[in-house]
């Protein structure tokens, strides 16, 4: 009965992997995005402190019990448009007030004018997969000048010409 058990499982885990390699193989071209542990440069730091400083010590006032697993904001650089300045992707994670059912926050910045703007926002429950894949892909193909970012369920989405919709 437990030879079932782990036939089963092994076909499965085959199914599931073949599907993994189906969608990552989608766009051979794309580029893999990768999140870093490291610290912040002044960029990633800027950010930081317009979109996420006052939100992690509101909440923490206001929550202290919850508080207390600190919230996590990875940040990865890419270029998107060719203009030479890179836009910056932010995960932000392990803590409620960017985490839910779904998933947690991973937003996408561009800056304009010195400022920082948010252009991209979604719900993902992690950007790297077990395997230590990247679940998010630069794509090759490019949308009003931006490349379409993809993840690997399969879902793609292309510059608007003010956001990714």
């Amino acid at each position: 009965m437990n030879s079932k058990k782990i036939i089963v499982g092994v076909a499965m885990t085959a199914i599931l992997v073949g599907i993994g390699i189906i969608l990552m193989g989608k766009n051979a071209t794309a580029v893999p995005l990768v999140f870093t542990d490291g610290g912040y440069d002044a960029d990633m730091q800027a950010i930081y402190d317009a979109f996420y400083k006052n939100d992690i010590e509101e909440f923490a006032q206001e929550f202290p019990e919850s508080a207390q697993k600190e919230a996590i904001i990875q940040f990865t650089r890419y270029d998107l448009n060719n203009d030479g300045v890179e836009e910056v992707f932010a995960y932000a994670h392990n803590s409620a007030i960017y985490c839910g059912t779904l998933g947690c926050n991973l937003d996408l910045y561009t800056v304009e004018n010195n400022t920082w703007r948010k252009v991209g926002d979604w719900i993902a429950i992690y950007p790297v997969l077990p395997n230590g894949e990247s679940a998010i892909l630069i794509e090759s193909t490019t949308t009003n000048g931006y490349r379409d970012i993809s993840f690997v369920e399969g879902t793609t989405f292309k510059w608007n010409g003010e956001k990714y919709d």
